[in-house]
């Protein structure tokens, strides 16, 4: 014999078997999507670059020179570091670098380094 329930209870029930999974699901990605999304605004608004560690292995690639081997551009590029491999794009966009020439790791982008040509090059 079947319990009659209200109606609300039963969208209330509805309501909470849908959000648990979804919260499951989307929860542990939204801290880092919305603090990404907060430096890319910060860096479009301003065009100034803040350069953020809280990861100390990030930390210890910061001011690291590294080889490029495939060219960046704005668009993509990539590095090496000590034989690991690493995205780039270069801190400013109006001057890409080249295959084979050494930069210096300034920032971060979410995963991407931001690279910058060695300041005895420029001169």
């Amino acid at each position: 014999m079947p319990v009659e329930l209200p109606t609300w209870v039963w969208i209330g029930v509805v309501l909470i078997v849908l959000a648990v999974p979804l919260l499951l699901i989307f929860w542990p990605a939204t801290p880092a999507a919305v603090k990404e999304a907060r430096e890319l605004e910060c860096i479009e608004r301003t065009g100034v670059i803040r350069t953020v560690v809280s990861d100390p292995e990030r930390g210890l690639l910061l001011g690291r020179v590294a080889v490029v081997l495939q060219p960046v551009s704005r668009k993509s590029g990539l590095v090496a570091i000590d034989g690991e491999l690493f995205l780039a794009r270069p801190v400013s966009p109006m001057r890409p670098v080249p295959r084979g020439e050494r930069v210096h790791v300034s920032a971060f982008s979410g995963a991407t380094l931001l690279v910058a040509r060695r300041a005895s090059m420029l001169l």
